[in-house]
């Protein structure tokens, strides 16, 4: 009797270190799904399906999974609940404006020393995000306390963006690049511009507000 417990107790042993080992793969496929490419507008997940037009309404949100361009034309997106207007996975590097925009946070996920741009045709292509937490937000994902790269910047040119937010208004860890772009951006909790590495203004840029 003594010797079958034993064996039972080794058998049940043996298969709860199995059960472990068979999960942990899946574990690992799960983590690996959530890091996959992906975009959403709105709470909407764009796929090669709707890219042309993803809100189905005449294509004013297009995107190009091959050159990782989103382009908004003269769109105006309300956001519910915690949707983002535009939560990117490694899925967008430009976002393209064309006219007068409107929408809500747009959170930038990007590899270490990737750059991000954000840009028009001239100032009358404009951004507006207003009512919301956050503003922008350019992110490095995965996390990496040992990176070698830098983390990723963000370049503005040739658009107008305008940011009022509850919380950040433009955030990121990289380099911020303006040139020939009007921004302003507001922060009423956790500050304007947050946390860039460091800031480079273009030939004939200046900052007006505040001063000095």
């Amino acid at each position: 009797m003594k010797t079958n417990n034993k064996y039972n107790i080794i058998r049940k042993k043996l298969s709860i270190v199995l059960c472990v080992l068979a999960i942990l793969p899946l574990c690992s496929l799960t983590a690996m799904a959530q890091d996959d490419p992906s975009l959403y507008i709105a709470g909407e997940l764009v796929t090669p399906a709707n890219a042309n037009d993803v809100l189905n309404d005449g294509g004013s949100v297009r995107y190009d999974a091959a050159t990782k361009t989103l382009t908004l034309t003269n769109v105006n997106i309300i956001t519910e609940g915690d949707y983002s207007g535009i939560e990117s996975m490694h899925a967008v590097s430009t976002l393209r404006l064309v006219g007068s925009n409107k929408l809500g946070e747009i959170l930038l996920r990007m590899n270490y020393g990737e750059t991000a741009t954000i840009c028009g045709s001239g100032f009358n292509d404009r951004l507006e995000i207003t009512n919301v937490k956050n503003g922008i937000a350019i992110q490095a994902w995965p996390f990496d306390y040992e990176a070698t790269q830098p983390s990723p910047g963000l370049i503005i040119h040739d658009c107008t963006i305008n940011i009022n937010a509850a919380w950040t208004g433009l955030e990121g860890r990289g380099i911020l690049k303006i040139e020939n772009a009007s921004v302003s951006a507001v922060g009423r909790e956790d500050g304007s511009i947050v946390g860039w590495n460091d800031l480079v203004l273009g030939n004939k840029m200046k900052i007006t507000s505040p001063a000095g």
